[in-house]
């Protein structure tokens, strides 16, 4: 399998996903959309230069903490900025990672695995997440004793890319190559089908650029992450 860093990578990226590929999970207007309740509380605008947060007001609850990518203009009256970082896209550009493993190898998790998941989150965070993001790409995990111990999910996404997401460890379990291994299978999987592959990490997050530097990720552009709350 090759690389696969011809493919365009489209602008707006969250906004296309959510607003054709991912529709049926997500709810607003032609302008602005956010996945329901049960997914991560991600938000995405039509026009990142001039957002329309309106139809946001009936789609959340004051103070529910909702986060976009991309936006970076003067927050509206009636709107609070939480939190502002920089968030670094990295690109998968080499052929396949050589692995003897295979998403085969790792079960894949379901609606069965809600328990499981949740208890492993809960154990080491993973930033934004609800249960149906288990909806929205192929997740898999590795179970050792009855325990879910680590996890990667992969999600869809226009323009045929597919997102590395929601890599999580457990704290016992840490300095294993668990994640890596993971990673590696969830990249051979979408190479196998002809797809991009990239992943968004905070830019302060050094050991996990470190770690995907190493695998063999390259840094291509940044965005503004920000959490917002309605007052």
């Amino acid at each position: 399998m090759t690389a696969t860093n011809s493919l365009p990578m489209p602008d707006n990226m969250v906004w296309k996903t959510m607003n054709e590929l991912n529709r049926q999970y997500s709810a607003g207007s032609e302008t602005t959309r956010r996945y329901v309740k049960g997914f991560a509380p991600f938000i995405a605008f039509a026009d990142l230069a001039y957002p329309d947060l309106t139809p946001l007001e009936a789609l959340s609850e004051a103070g529910e903490l909702l986060y976009c990518d991309g936006w970076s203009g003067a927050v509206p009256d009636g709107w609070q900025l939480e939190s502002e970082s920089l968030l670094l896209n990295m690109l998968w550009h080499l052929p396949a990672p050589l692995t003897e493993a295979t998403t085969d190898d790792f079960p894949v998790l379901t609606a069965q695995h809600h328990a499981a998941v949740s208890e492993l989150v809960r154990q080491s965070p993973a930033g934004p997440f609800g249960l149906g993001n288990l909806q929205l790409g192929r997740h898999i995990g590795i179970v050792e004793q009855g325990q879910l111990i680590a996890m990667a999910g992969m999600r869809n996404c226009a323009g045929n890319w597919r997102e590395i997401c929601s890599v999580v460890t457990h704290p016992a379990y840490r300095g294993k190559g668990l994640a890596r291994q993971l990673v590696a299978a969830q990249i051979r999987y979408a190479m196998q089908g002809g797809h991009g592959v990239f992943l968004r990490v905070l830019d302060d997050n050094l050991a996990a650029r470190r770690l995907y530097r190493h695998m063999g990720f390259c840094e291509a552009t940044t965005s503004v992450a920000r959490t917002i709350s309605r007052r």
